[in-house]
């Protein structure tokens, strides 16, 4: 009897075991229709569907095409990043590289084409412009960040290592820290007339910035609150006293001869880049007039391209013994003074 019974329980429970077993497989399948795409749907807009919730916030279309990508940053494109730009009606409209310092990249059938300054998606919307003005009926365009290049500054004027430097990738860089890493200004620098050229846009002019550089450096402490952050590409400029830049362009001094009556020995006095070459700053570089010398004859003779020699007639002695400052005179490269000796009677 107890035989019977156990085999019956042992029947029992596989059939048990089969009706389970069945209706899993039932349910598996029916979820398996229930996600398959429906009639005319692209399985790939379905799967978009599917991960959109898990797409992260800062995720933003780039460009007109379908592909899509991260726009790590909202700012524009800049020299040094690296970018891949498709076309999707013709294949051989394709770059993938570098902008160049002069923010462009080299596109097929356009040359050199301006990308830096717009946002990936603006620079496929120019493109697409310039592509279907002439070439093309229609052309979609997608432009890729690949990689965010470091930016640049560059600096001139009155300052120590003039240049390009390169804006660190964590924390940016401010005027006053750019001033650092350069060595800081020349003895010859006018802070107050600093300055800072940045463009917002690659068609827009540039904005000129005031530094106030006098303000930030004149305290014990430097006023940070007068600080500006810079941005890639912006341009800073350091006038020299003489209120010019391109003095600074050359780094050789300007040469002045000086002959006559003047206790230096030698003849040829220079002037540092920046530098203001007047006159008097001659005559005292030269050593001063000597006891013999004519100062309120000195002569500065000039010969210039157009105009000829010319000659000028200045009164050093008033400029020395009298303090009148508005009598001294600007000097350039190559102008020789003359100064004369006095008539000595016994």
């Amino acid at each position: 009897m107890n035989k019977y019974i156990c085999r019956l329980l042992g029947l029992l429970t596989a059939i048990a075991f089969v009706c389970v077993l069945s209706q899993l497989t039932s349910a598996r399948a029916s979820d398996e229709d229930t996600n398959e795409p429906a009639e005319g749907e692209n399985a790939e807009s379905v799967l978009e569907e599917l991960e959109a919730d898990d797409l992260p916030s800062d995720f933003t279309e780039v460009g007109t095409g379908a592909a899509r990508a991260y726009d790590v940053t909202s700012a524009p494109l800049i020299p040094g990043d690296r970018v891949r730009v498709i076309m999707r009606e013709d294949p051989e409209v394709e770059y993938a590289g570098e902008i160049s310092a002069a923010g462009t990249i080299p596109i097929p059938y356009l040359g050199e084409f301006s990308i830096a300054g717009y946002t990936p998606k603006d620079a496929a919307e120019a493109l697409r412009e310039e592509l279907t003005e002439d070439l093309y009926n229609q052309a979609t365009v997608n432009v890729t960040l690949i990689e965010k290049g470091l930016g640049r500054v560059y600096v001139y004027g009155a300052v120590r290592e003039p240049g390009m430097v390169q804006i660190p990738d964590v924390g940016g860089m401010t005027v006053l820290q750019l001033i650092t890493q350069i060595g800081g200004l020349s003895r010859w620098a006018d802070p107050d007339g600093a300055f800072l050229l940045r463009r917002t846009h690659p068609e827009e002019p540039h904005q000129r910035i005031e530094l106030e550089l006098g303000e930030l450096f004149g305290a014990d402490v430097p006023d940070t609150e007068k600080d500006v952050l810079l941005q890639p590409n912006d341009i800073v400029c350091i006038p020299g006293v003489t209120g010019g830049l391109f003095d600074f362009l050359s780094v050789e001094d300007a040469e002045v001869y000086v002959v006559g009556e003047v206790n230096a020995q030698e003849t040829m006095v220079y002037f540092a880049p920046g530098e203001r070459r007047t006159l008097l700053r001659a005559i005292l570089k030269a050593g001063g007039l000597s006891r013999y010398a004519r100062g309120s004859q000195v002569r500065v003779v000039r010969f210039t391209e157009g105009e000829g020699r010319e000659e000028f007639t200045v009164d050093v002695a008033a400029i020395i013994e009298d303090g009148e400052l508005d009598r001294d005179m600007e000097l350039k490269q190559g102008d020789m003074v003359i100064v004369p000796q006095r008539r000595v009677t016994f």
